[in-house]
């Protein structure tokens, strides 16, 4: 019989966890009188459980309810605490753009294609006649005019020229303004050679001891190891370092399911505390030397933490290894679902946005389907050889985990490898040789020929774990890929696969009845999701910066009409284009230059080039070549796209359009193309610009929508402004009907939300 009474932490940290929900998913309530909740909750407590009365029942209920709403307001109130930018002292509430920020880098800067990247923490701003303390979190980049001398700690001052971080510009992209938001950064600044100038150093004696010992470590690393994808996948796996990694290496390991091994995590933090374990197998003899023993091991783990980053993964083995440990010495026998609650209850009462990262998420759900089913899978077959019982402990340990990451997986990456128990068994394999060696290197590789000996040996295991999951991936079917798993397919899949737990292990009918209607409303789902794919119609004007990209988009076939592509914005373009087409379960695409298109190679859509026909929409591309005065317009025209400067004079477009939407997109220079086309005084016409934001035309059955995801061009006050959702345009310019206008740019200060992309 399952007693929920023996899960305490568990029973603590559910409300403890909505109550973080609540406040990241609405952080526009002042959650901060949570406070006042939780104090009334706590006297209640106190009064209720210190009186004496019949009811226990009624007094047990009323005791559990205060005590779920007091970890509930923790939650609402401990997140609504972090979140930097409700302070007071925070730069953006006081420091305006004629101050001067004085910052502090709290990491050493990122080298990337086009600048430097860190993370700079305000300490205080300067103005003209007043210095004030401050605080938060600022994204900088560096200009790469020259090389950059700076390191952690390192104190500088600049003009405060931040603004908060863009939104996402086009449909489905990734929302890197709220992933920066669960790292509790809301602003950015780009900072040219000469705009700053650095003060002092003042580092973290800790930290700068952490960071110079790693760089030492990476250098033996790269000294011993003779190959550059060796020594990144070594570094990444032993010290938690991954930017030495390339593309190729990435898709290796992600296709085959074994990203994970890259990420420092309870696999690697297992493995050190089994080597620790058997090199002080000594000091169980006594209880003194035991508590000696738990001492140094878990110094030694919680360095190993702090040195590969304090991931939240390595955190959670870390803090369950340490839990369990305390629980061992004290004689008890210690629930691992309780330990694993607490860990995440302490570690979300350390960071609660902790709970909208994917590693987060990833690791605790993978620990808990491990507890779960790990030992039931485990127990089915038996063998009496040790090697394969140990192969099928190792499997049954694959197939625990991926039961419980597989839904969160398809949701966030949109592919399943099909070979995972192969890779796993060989990355696992991998690590039990990798890591010893590594660790040992890292330790006594100054002893020559010792080092080189096992510099040697690193390179060969990780060369043999590379080529095998080369080899992998390259076999047929390998991984499924582009699998659109929208948010309540996820919630569903994990309902499903709790009920079938419960049956499995409580034997009652009625887990099973309800795990089989949960299935019926995920196949659904799934059904109607297809089906919107198959009947959806789009028109979609890609922000893609100096080039144009229009989609055209009938069911689940794409036809995409370029323009001004080149190298630097092609894996920009694809990057928007994958995420988007996947979305929205595009199965094919056909492309077309709009250079070809004046050459006289025509899809379907085009009637008369420049002019367009899709879904009883028509369409006019006016570019540099072409004049509104040289056009045989047709009867009806919806909507016009300036693109590449055209020149063409708004004053000239017939009288009859003057309700047309007319669409800029991100090949214009805004003030040369409005210079030349800003129509005459009295011309009601529907203007929107691209960059910054999106044009989007659905069409949907016989009902025409108008989403113009974009900024609105204001003729009469010759400004740019976001046009809330449903909000008719002020000045007379009117709105066609059955059309609406809604803004799809993220509001400023809105918060990560779950359901989202990483």
């Amino acid at each position: 019989m399952f007693n929920w009474d023996q899960y305490t932490s568990i029973r603590l940290l559910l409300p403890f966890v909505i109550g973080i929900a609540l406040a990241i998913q609405m952080p526009e309530i002042p959650w901060k009188y949570a406070g006042v909740v939780l104090l009334v909750c706590l006297g209640a407590l106190s009064y209720l459980s210190n009186k004496k009365t019949k009811k226990l029942l009624a007094k047990r209920l009323i005791l559990g309810s205060l005590v779920v709403a007091i970890f509930m307001s923790l939650g609402l109130l401990r997140a609504d605490v972090y979140r930097a930018i409700n302070d007071s002292q925070h730069f953006s509430h006081s420091a305006d753009k004629n101050t001067v920020l004085i910052a502090r880098l709290t990491e050493a800067p990122q080298s990337k294609a086009n600048s430097y990247k860190a993370i700079l923490e305000v300490q205080e701003w300067v103005g003209e006649h007043k210095r004030k303390k401050a605080n938060g979190q600022l994204l900088a980049y560096f200009s790469k005019e020259c090389p950059l001398d700076l390191e952690y700690g390192d104190v500088i001052a600049f003009a405060n020229k931040s603004k908060t971080i863009d939104p996402p510009k086009n449909p489905n992209q990734f929302d890197y303004k709220q992933y920066m938001q669960t790292q509790n950064i809301e602003h950015q600044i780009y900072l040219k050679e000469g705009s700053w100038e650095i003060l002092q150093e003042q580092p973290l004696w800790l930290y700068q001891q952490l960071y110079g010992l790693r760089e030492h470590l990476l250098e033996r690393l790269t000294n011993k190891i003779n190959s550059v994808e060796e020594t990144a996948v070594a570094s990444a796996l032993v010290l938690g370092y991954k930017q030495l990694l390339n593309d190729d290496i990435r898709a290796i390991y992600s296709n085959t399911g074994a990203m994970h091994v890259l990420a420092v995590s309870g696999l690697h933090v297992g493995i050190l505390f089994a080597l620790l374990n058997k090199l002080l197998y000594f000091m169980d003899r006594s209880k003194r030397l035991r508590i000696l023993q738990l001492i140094l091991v878990l110094i030694a783990i919680w360095f190993f933490a702090f040195l590969t980053g304090l991931s939240p993964s390595v955190c959670r083995a870390a803090l369950m290894f340490s839990l369990f440990q305390f629980g061992k010495l004290g004689g008890k026998d210690a629930n691992g679902f309780n330990i694993l609650a607490a860990s995440a209850f302490i570690l979300l009462l350390w960071n609660p946005f902790l709970i909208v990262q994917v590693g987060f998420q990833l690791s605790y759900l993978a620990v808990a389907s491990i507890l779960l089913v790990c030992r039931p899978i485990s127990s089915l077959l038996q063998f009496d050889n040790k090697i394969l019982s140990n192969l099928w402990d190792w499997t049954a340990l694959s197939l625990s985990a991926q039961i419980g990451t597989l839904p969160i997986s398809l949701f966030y990456f949109h592919q399943f490898p099909v070979l995972f128990l192969v890779s796993n068994m060989v990355v696992m394999t991998g690590a039990l040789l990798i890591l010893p060696i590594g660790l040992t290197l890292l330790s006594i590789g100054q002893i020559e020929p010792l080092g080189t000996i096992l510099g040697w040996l690193l390179q060969k295991a990780i060369y043999s774990m590379n080529f095998l999951l080369s080899q992998i991936e390259q076999l047929p079917l390998s991984v499924i890929e582009n699998i659109h798993f929208g948010f309540w397919a996820m919630v569903l899949t994990y309902l499903f696969i709790g009920g079938i737990l419960l049956y499995l292990f409580l034997r009652e009918v009625k887990f099973l009845k309800i795990a089989l209607g949960i299935c019926v409303v995920l196949m659904a789902e799934l059904t109607f999701s297809s089906f919107n794919f198959v009947h959806q119609k789009q028109l979609i004007v890609y922000q893609v910066k100096k080039g144009t990209a229009i989609d055209f988009i009938n069911g689940q076939g794409s036809l995409l009409l370029l323009g001004n592509i080149d190298q630097k914005n092609t894996k920009s373009l694809d990057y928007i284009l994958e995420s988007n087409h996947l979305q929205s379960g595009i199965q094919s695409v056909q492309a077309y230059q709009i250079s070809e298109l004046n050459q006289g190679k025509h899809p379907k859509i085009v009637n008369h080039w420049p002019f367009l026909h899709f879904e009883g929409e028509n369409l006019l591309i006016l570019t540099q070549a072409h004049r509104f005065t040289d056009l045989a317009y047709p009867n009806k025209l919806d909507l016009i796209v300036l693109s590449e400067n055209s020149k063409a004079d708004l004053n000239n477009l017939p009288p009859n359009f003057d309700q047309v939407h007319i669409v800029m997109d991100g090949s214009n220079d805004y003030h040369q193309t409005m210079g030349k086309s800003l129509p005459r005084k009295g011309v009601k016409l529907l203007l929107h610009q691209v960059p910054g934001g999106v044009g989007k035309k659905t069409l949907k059955h016989s009902k025409k929508k108008l989403h113009i995801f974009l900024k609105h061009f204001c003729k009469n006050k010759k400004t740019l402004y976001i046009c809330p959702p449903e909000r008719r345009r002020s000045g007379g310019t009117g709105r066609r009907a059955g059309f609406k206008i809604q803004c799809w740019q993220q509001r400023v200060g809105s918060s990560p939300t779950f359901g989202t992309k990483p």
